[in-house]
């Protein structure tokens, strides 16, 4: 899963790595659309998966019912060096998210996730 700070870079992305994995390597790529029973299909049928901040937070706060978001395996967070920024607060909740949602599937010895 990439998420981009800002819709512009998601979509930017989502074209790139259309063209780099889902053409040469055959991988599904979607990006979220904020709309949870649209996003489920997106996160079941993608290999590759597309968000910003403000979208995962909404779809990751029920991180507990909803067990597609556990069988995430990577994290990649573009543009991190925002944190400080007027977005940054949104992203500083995800990445802190993520990292208390590895943490409570590594205790319950369910998951190995990681975050780059």
């Amino acid at each position: 899963m990439l998420i981009a700070p800002m819709e512009s870079l998601a979509k930017e992305r989502l074209r790139d790595w259309m063209e780099k994995f889902g053409n040469g390597l055959l991988k599904r790529v979607n990006m979220l659309t904020g709309e949870w029973s649209v996003d489920q299909k997106l996160i079941l049928k993608g290999e590759i998966i597309i968000t910003t901040p403000e979208i995962w937070d909404s779809v990751s706060r029920k991180w507990k019912q909803r067990k597609i978001v556990q069988n995430i395996n990577l994290y990649i967070i573009d543009e991190i060096h925002l944190i400080g920024s007027d977005n940054g607060p949104t992203l500083e909740i995800v990445v802190s998210r993520i990292r208390y949602i590895t943490q409570q599937l590594k205790m319950n010895g369910i998951r190995n996730l990681h975050l780059r």
